[in-house]
């Protein structure tokens, strides 16, 4: 997935840009890159690990492409750009209902409607590390259907209507960075407890309705002054907001916090 394949011609030289380029393209979950430097040896051992990958690659795409997979690794984005996830991107997780486990979401940095849309066997912890924004919900969720049940934004600072509604696992939410929340966190009803850092400057007022009302109680800590921002959390079952409470600097530390 935007992979830049390199034109070989008769006569060429092996390189080692050549050959890390290659490298750089095999996307199957747990293969580590021969890091190639001048001087190195091609080996056999080293092709054959590498044609291997590539293979591997082919039949998990092959299983994409079915909506078939039970894991996928994203591989890191050529230009360093990072990717966009979801319609109309270079990739989407919609319909993936087998798929249990993903890794590279460092190489995505930017979340669209159906990004992971019916991925009902996907649990546990997913973390952003570098997501920025979270769009196009009006139009479909973004998780919806999904088992997620804790999620981590550490630099996302949009989060458009509806786009983590319906989230039906969803009990921890940390969003440190985020400036603008739209409606966006409705109908997760076992969400307990979410962190909003110091930087929002609104959150919509119907933002947690239907959610948290079958959790022992919705505590949502901001970090920034009762009456600082637009539209203070809102519409939300059995909950206590505290405000000026400090970043606890990870979704881990905010849950063992607790």
């Amino acid at each position: 997935m935007s992979y830049t394949p390199t034109e070989w011609s008769d006569g060429d030289s092996v390189t080692t840009a050549k050959l890390n380029n290659l490298e750089s393209g095999v996307s199957a979950v747990g293969y580590e890159p021969t890091e190639w430097s001048a001087g190195d040896v091609v080996t056999a051992e080293k092709l054959n690990k590498l044609e291997q990958g590539v293979a591997e690659s082919a039949d998990v795409m092959a299983k994409y492409f079915n909506r078939s997979i039970t894991e996928f690794k994203i591989p890191e984005d050529p230009s360093g750009d990072g990717y966009e996830v979801g319609d109309g991107c270079y990739m989407t997780f919609l319909g993936c209902a087998l798929l249990e486990y993903i890794e590279g979401l460092e190489n995505i940095i930017g979340l669209k409607k159906n990004a992971f849309t019916g991925t009902n066997k996907l649990t546990g912890t997913l973390i952003f590390p570098n997501v920025i924004t979270i769009t196009g919900g009006t139009e479909g969720y973004v998780f919806g259907g999904s088992k997620v049940e804790s999620i981590s934004f550490p630099v996302l600072t949009t989060i458009e209507d509806l786009t983590l509604c319906g989230m039906s696992e969803l009990e921890y939410a940390y969003l440190p960075s985020v400036e603008n929340i739209g409606n966006s966190l409705q109908g997760c009803p076992k969400l307990k407890h979410i962190y909003i850092g110091a930087d929002c400057e609104s959150i919509g007022s119907a933002c947690f309705g239907g959610s948290g009302y079958q959790s022992s109680g919705l505590i949502i800590d901001c970090g920034f002054a009762e009456g600082a921002v637009t539209g203070a959390p809102l519409a939300a079952s059995n909950a206590t907001i505290n405000y000026n409470v400090p970043d606890p600097e990870s979704i881990d530390a905010m849950i063992e916090g607790e």
